[in-house]
């Protein structure tokens, strides 16, 4: 009888380990696989894009692409991925690819030398194939406003 007390307690314990454990999203992902972390749905329902700033992007040519490499364990990609989302989704003239990367993951992972991905979350922008530039972890002005300084050369 007296290790009924010592078994619920490990039980709660771990009970309490499984509930608290973060959800890693790794690899290729949708944009609802991204945003199926609460708090990140939080911030993409809350976030209100720069329509402004938009109206640029909105006259894109085709094959401009997007990789958003991200770590939903990491605080950045939290803040700006979910906006990234809503970004895009308003764009709908780019092409995106959601790359979640595991925590471990260092200069000595052949994901980060081949993309030359420094910290998290990266967006590696591509026209026809080509990088024409990045984001790297946080923007300098506004998700938008960099988005718009990369891309506005190939409008011309």
């Amino acid at each position: 009888m007296k290790r009924f007390p010592l078994l619920l307690s490990l039980f709660i314990l771990s009970l309490g380990t499984l509930f608290s454990a973060q959800i890693l999203v790794l690899g290729n992902a949708t944009k609802d696989e991204v945003l199926i972390l609460k708090e990140w749905r939080q911030n993409y329902d809350a976030y209100r894009v720069d329509a402004t700033a938009l109206s640029t992007l909105k006259s894109l040519p085709a094959g401009v692409e997007a990789e958003v490499y991200f770590g939903s364990w990491c605080g950045d990609s939290k803040v700006n991925v979910p906006k990234l989302v809503k970004i895009f989704e308003t764009v709908d003239k780019v092409a995106v690819k959601y790359i979640g990367v595991n925590r471990r993951n260092d200069e000595k992972s052949s994901l980060f030398k081949t993309k030359q991905l420094e910290r998290i979350p990266t967006v590696v922008l591509l026209y026809q194939g080509k990088e024409v530039g990045r984001i790297v972890e946080n923007p300098k002005e506004t998700l938008e406003k960099d988005l718009v300084s990369i891309l506005t050369p190939i409008l011309r």
